[in-house]
């Protein structure tokens, strides 16, 4: 099963603290039973939504509602 968007894990990855200790992701990609979240890299996440009109790309973050 795919990777879900966790916004908890998203602000950790985007953080990247040694002082926030996260279990591992056992959501993982094919061929991957767990993912340590130290393994992961923020794009994995689907949280970002890519939006496409009159040749601007505008990125928004599903997790801040925002766009980036």
């Amino acid at each position: 099963n795919p990777i879900q968007c966790d916004c908890t894990l998203e602000w950790y990855l985007e953080q990247r603290s040694d002082r926030f200790k996260l279990p591992d992701v056992c959501t993982g990609p094919i061929g991957y039973e767990c993912l340590s979240p130290n393994e992961l890299q923020q794009s994995q996440l689907p949280c970002y939504q890519i939006n496409e009109d009159n040749n601007q790309t505008t990125i928004k973050n599903l997790c801040e509602k925002r766009v980036k």
